[in-house]
């Protein structure tokens, strides 16, 4: 019987980037260990464009070979059903774990699975509830860009380069929303809703409220044109002052 584990990292080469890779690198190889008995596995494959990363155990023997396998299989069934790593596995092991399932939001990163015969796991997002507020940061915003693709696989989700930071951000919506953005692919768009950002800052994902077609304004005034346009400012009153009056009216 096939021994093979494979990782696969879902997504397009050109919106994942190099340290996201690395990263799932480093916690397949950790996870080959995490049951902490002494086993080693072989890499059989890697593989660009969506990541593949293949192993299968070291063994003097069939039976060896096939030990390992199931070993590090029944810790990967009780982690697809209970949604946590078997404590029995290294503290590295659990941590792969984690990784994975914090890749899966990565830009760019569509899902990422581990497949063995007959049986396939899901990583899924770590609840953000129980994320360190420093390491992700919630607020109502939003994202500009042109929607290159729609994907229903696993949720509604669409991906575009933002604009502001020119790099990759999912868009989460619902099913219900989907005849409303199906005719915006290929279009410039505005996106509005719950914006996520990463430990860096930068924004990773955004679950929407409200998409609208943005359209490039036709010339952009330079600045000395600007010069003035408010007119003679009232005594005693700064920009910032005329600023904080606008968001109140």
């Amino acid at each position: 019987m096939d021994t093979t584990l494979t990782i696969h990292v879902a997504g397009r080469a050109d919106e994942i980037s190099p340290k996201t890779m690395a990263k799932a690198f480093a916690a397949f190889a950790d996870l080959l260990e995490a049951p902490d008995d002494g086993s080693h596995w072989t890499m059989v494959g890697a593989h660009l464009g969506s990541l593949t990363l293949e192993a299968r155990p070291s063994a003097r023997s069939a039976e060896e070979e096939r030990a390992i396998f199931d070993t590090l299989v029944s810790g990967l069934s009780f982690f697809n059903e209970s949604g946590e790593a078997p404590e029995s596995w290294s503290p590295q092991g659990r941590a792969a774990v984690r990784a994975l399932r914090e890749l899966t939001t990565a830009p760019g990163v569509e899902g990422i699975t581990a497949a063995v015969p007959d049986q396939t796991i899901v990583f899924t997002p770590v609840d953000g509830a129980s994320e360190p507020e420093s390491r992700r940061r919630v607020s109502i915003g939003s994202v500009t860009g042109v929607i290159d693709r729609i994907n229903t696989r696993q949720g509604c989700e669409f991906g575009l380069i933002d604009e502001a930071e020119r790099h990759p951000v999912k868009v989460l919506f619902s099913a219900a929303q989907l005849d409303a953005v199906k005719p915006l692919v290929g279009k410039r768009v505005r996106a509005r809703g719950e914006l996520t950002r990463n430990a860096q800052g930068w924004k990773t994902h955004l679950r929407l409220r409200k998409v609208e077609v943005a359209e490039k304004p036709d010339r952009v005034p330079p600045l000395e044109e600007l010069f003035g346009v408010l007119g003679p400012l009232p005594n005693g009153v700064d920009a910032e002052g005329i600023v904080q009056e606008m968001r109140r009216a």
